[in-house]
């Protein structure tokens, strides 16, 4: 997570681009594999920046988890990723659960 703390998508001969592997192998993981560079594109629109989705963790007790939220912000703020909230803070709050698990709930409700 070092090599990604701090670090995005960079403008690189006129494609957004990951600053560098670690970088790219969280987006991966965020996105589920999924392609970025029209996202990329729109969140540069929009914020006027060639620096953006930077991805920045809690660094304050690397020898401890801690459980944070992951919170991703608007187009018009970068779109960066904030890992670094605690859960009862202004940016920090759990607001529900995967999408699959609601839709099974549903399904289960709308069934009965």
């Amino acid at each position: 997570m070092e090599d990604a703390h701090g670090k995005g998508y960079v403008l690189k001969n006129g494609e957004f681009v990951p600053a560098n592997k670690a970088v790219a192998k969280v987006w991966d993981h965020l996105n589920r594999g999924k392609d970025l560079l029209n996202y990329a594109q729109q969140v540069s629109e929009a914020s006027g920046s060639n620096y953006i989705m930077n991805l920045y963790f809690d660094r304050s007790k690397p020898s401890t988890p801690t459980l944070r939220s992951l919170v991703l912000y608007r187009i018009v703020n970068n779109s960066e990723v904030l890992g670094l909230s605690p859960l009862n803070d202004d940016f920090g709050h759990l607001v529900g659960v995967a999408h699959v698990a609601r839709e099974k709930a549903l399904e289960a409700r709308v069934l009965k």
